[in-house]
């Protein structure tokens, strides 16, 4: 998974370089006209948000890389069981087995943290009792 990771990693660094270097010759050809002026707003608001999803998914494999190194990789940060391999296979950088992921996206990102709400509780401790999914 390590190779995986590393392999990953390379691939966003090409394509972050590659995207910033036609940014750079794009930005020198600007045209004066007040509608590419707004094309070109547009184009830049676009790259930015490509830029920050690629940025973010570098993070997450910088991460993954670390877990690695410290033999942690593979276990959920949710609720410490071990990430079926399927998963990681799909997305090397999981951080959460598919049920707290699942958690995640319902209660938010600091679905562990909710203690206040029964309701939320209630879910989390119906969910400590769940085996990991495949995939």
């Amino acid at each position: 998974m390590k190779k995986i990771l590393l392999v990953k990693r390379s691939e966003l660094d090409d394509r972050i370089s590659e995207k910033i270097k036609e940014h750079l010759a794009f930005s020198s050809q600007r045209s004066a006209d007040t509608t590419d002026i707004a094309a070109d707003a547009l184009d830049d608001e676009l790259a930015l948000l490509v830029a920050e999803a690629e940025t973010k998914e570098r993070g997450q494999i910088d991460e993954a890389l670390g877990k690695v190194a410290a033999g942690t990789y593979g276990t959920c940060e949710g609720c410490g069981k071990t990430i079926p391999v399927a998963r990681l296979k799909a997305l090397p950088f999981a951080a959460l087995c598919v049920n707290c992921k699942q958690m995640e996206e319902k209660l938010g990102p600091n679905f562990l943290g909710v203690a206040d709400n029964e309701e939320s509780d209630s879910e989390i401790s119906d969910h400590a009792d769940e085996e990991p999914a495949a995939g």
